[in-house]
């Protein structure tokens, strides 16, 4: 299991070699952190000596908890020098996400090492906490790693797979895989398992990652922590009885895969994750879901038409959308009143949501499980009680497409920063309603030249008309240009 990681010759950090707890917290006290460069050479340099050194795991351990801190700071520092950026990227840019890469690659590593030594020694029964908790943290450095290399679109770095299988074969190995442990950076679920984290870093490949852009790549990261729960691994012989399973060969390097795609044997090696919970129905339910805010109501669209590609891959045909995403994104409301143009609901436990007359609003009916969110927007509402409010919603589309749209300028060089969440309205000839956009309030106006971005391809367009304008949203009619020049 022990991987192997050349490092550069350095100079130690004072008094860090000696290893005594009190002196690696007063030297980590005292790192500059307001100068993000010099803090990240002085850990790189002394996380680097640590991995090197022949001090016992125990020590070993410690020191890298404390190392924990700094490593998480320099995170989210270094980041903001690439994400949003345009590509190719600068040198600069470039050599810190490759820093940030590294600095995830040696904990990795260090933790790693610690594992590899109880498990030599077989001193397992006596040391199970610190194995897998030594285990885990490896397993979530390595995620990070990955998760770096995503946002920057690049295929994983060779043997990366296979030292995340490795760790997670380990500890099923052992029996650790399933036993808890607290994770102070996690941001959402406490505490948490191997196995969870592992699945965490599968479903974010199944995502397909390179189609989103770099800040929603860690936003889907993130929120995968509340769908791990849902998925199971199981042995390669289950694969006749799993409706909705994934592959994954723990003895190679490479990523999880759908099944359909996969037409030779399961080897003993293969696990299948089972994903089938994510796709759940309330057949019982008479209620309507809804995601609230064009950014949110984008995001949905788009991991919804990924999941629905993948099954459909599977099945041979396009398949039932599923029901429900993630709770935290979407919230349950009574229909108490319908008609073909709009719904008043009827929304309990109000304080897991805001909402606000002119609000942009997707509605999917869980009785429906195929149903495509449709778009709606609130216009007017009424507090019932304390906890509950009644609204009241007019369709404005059975269904739309995200989009990403920024002003034209022949003479800028687009960047990530400046394109913009949308939703572009198809034409609806039952009403005579023409295509139109939903795009942030209050940023574009009639006349204005935007470049649009759907389905990969990049699209010139006039916005014409203003059809509507909320706190939330604004909503156009437009016209297609060949190139800008045919405004003259």
């Amino acid at each position: 299991m022990s991987q192997s990681v050349s490092t550069a010759p350095f100079e130690a950090a004072p008094g860090l070699m000696r290893l005594q707890i009190h002196e690696v917290e007063s030297w980590i006290e005292a790192l500059p952190l307001a100068n993000v460069g010099e803090t990240r050479q002085r850990v790189s340099s002394s996380l680097t000596n640590l991995i090197a050194s022949d001090l016992p795991g125990q020590e070993r351990y410690a020191a890298l908890e404390l190392f924990r801190s700094p490593i998480h700071y320099l995170s989210e520092a270094l980041q903001h020098h690439f994400v949003g950026a345009a590509f190719p990227l600068t040198l600069k840019a470039r050599g810190i996400a490759d820093q940030l890469c590294a600095l995830h690659m040696a904990m990795a590593e260090g933790y790693q090492s610690v594992a590899d030594e109880l498990l030599e020694l077989d001193i397992v029964r006596q040391n199970f906490t610190m194995l897998t908790a030594s285990l885990h943290r490896s397993l979530y450095y390595l995620g990070q790693a990955l998760l770096t290399g995503y946002q920057l679109y690049e295929p994983c770095s060779a043997d990366c797979w296979r030292r995340i299988h490795c760790i997670y074969e380990a500890a099923a190995r052992k029996g650790v895989h399933s036993s808890t442990v607290q994770d102070p950076y996690r941001r959402h679920r406490q505490p948490t398992s191997i196995a969870e984290q592992y699945k965490q870093i599968l479903l974010l490949a199944l995502a397909n990652p390179y189609r989103y852009s770099q800040r929603d790549i860690r936003t889907i990261y993130s929120l995968l922590e509340y769908w791990t729960p849902q998925c199971r691994l199981y042995p390669a012989d289950h694969a006749d009885a799993l409706q909705f399973a994934c592959r994954v060969d723990l003895a190679c390097d490479e990523p999880p895969s759908c099944i359909a795609y996969s037409a030779i044997p399961h080897p003993a090696t293969c696990r299948l994750l089972d994903t089938s919970a994510l796709i759940r129905t309330h057949p019982e339910t008479t209620g309507i879901a809804i995601s609230l805010g064009l950014s949110a109501i984008h995001l949905l669209i788009d991991m919804l038409d990924s999941m629905s590609t993948m099954q459909s891959a599977r099945t041979g045909q396009r398949s039932p959308t599923p029901t429900a995403i993630d709770d935290k994104g979407l919230y349950l409301c009574e229909v108490m009143d319908e008609s073909a143009g709009g719904s008043r609901l009827k929304w309990r436990n109000i304080n897991k949501g805001k909402i606000r007359v002119g609000e942009l609003i997707a509605l999917r009916q869980t009785r429906a499980p195929g149903e495509i969110p449709g778009i709606a927007a609130i216009r007017w509402l009424k507090n019932t009680s304390k906890h509950t409010v009644e609204f009241g919603i007019q369709l404005i589309s059975p269904d739309a497409l995200p989009i990403s749209v920024r002003l034209y300028n022949a003479n800028d060089q687009e960047s990530e920063h400046d394109y913009l969440k949308g939703l572009y309205i198809p034409e609806f000839k039952a009403i005579r309603q023409p295509a139109s956009l939903i795009l942030p309030a209050f940023l574009y106006r009639a006349d204005d030249v935007i470049s649009l971005v759907m389905d990969h391809q990049e699209h010139c367009l006039q916005l014409v008309k203003a059809i509507e304008t909320s706190q939330s949203f604004s909503r156009f009619y437009f016209s297609s240009l060949a190139t800008p020049q045919d405004l003259h």
